[in-house]
């Protein structure tokens, strides 16, 4: 392992890389940068065969060569919807990656990271509301009787009992002993009102008491 300090002295270090090349040494560096560095002699092998140290080796201020890289990455964060993720970089610049794809789909500078990961959270906050309710009355999965309450529009529930709909009060349908309770995601239009024009409510009162199943 090697690691550039100071004059650029080379010499070894746990957290860097190297790889011996004819008469030079590639360093792999934390900021993703490669550098070609003159070794000494030859082969840099021997250096490692007279005892493996860097210590007494030639100070250069420069290398022979040099691949540059792109900061590291300090901070990540990945959002809700488990495809984005919010990263800042040794350079301080936050950036909003699509992980599937593997690109920068928005760099927001250099902005507070915390601040943006709220935002971003805030904006893409799951919220789901019920819909559906399914009851069962019985013994069994497989026999007994099955009801289902649904929510034909925001602030209409329906009760479906075989042939019979009825109108219930959400207060009864969230008295129930579910056996299924069904969502969906806030903002997608779920509901429907074709209940409502087709055919007038019966009395909304009408519900009836938990099954103890």
């Amino acid at each position: 392992m090697v690691r550039e300090r100071g004059a650029h002295q080379i010499w070894l270090h746990r957290r860097y890389l190297l790889a011996l090349h004819d008469d030079s040494i590639w360093v792999a560096t934390t900021d993703s940068s490669f550098h070609r560095w003159p070794a000494e002699g030859r082969n840099p092998q021997k250096v490692f065969q007279r005892g493996g140290s860097f210590k007494k080796a030639t100070v250069y201020k420069e290398p022979i060569f040099s691949i540059p890289g792109t900061p590291a990455v300090v901070q990540h964060e990945i959002l809700n919807n488990r495809r984005h993720v919010l990263t800042k970089d040794a350079a301080g610049l936050v950036k909003l990656w699509e992980i599937t794809r593997g690109v920068v789909v928005e760099d927001y500078g250099q902005v507070s990271f915390n601040e943006k990961k709220q935002q971003l959270f805030e904006m893409e906050e799951l919220r789901y509301q019920l819909f559906a309710v399914a009851k069962h009355s019985g013994f069994r999965p497989t026999s007994g009787h099955y009801v289902c309450y649904i929510r034909s529009s925001p602030n209409m529930w329906h009760k479906m009992n075989d042939s019979r709909v009825t109108c219930v009060e959400e207060e009864a349908v969230l008295s129930q002993e579910a056996y299924i309770l069904l969502y969906a995601k806030q903002g997608i239009p779920w509901f429907s009102t074709a209940i409502e024009v087709q055919k007038p409510c019966a009395d909304p009162r009408i519900s009836d008491s938990s099954p103890n199943s």
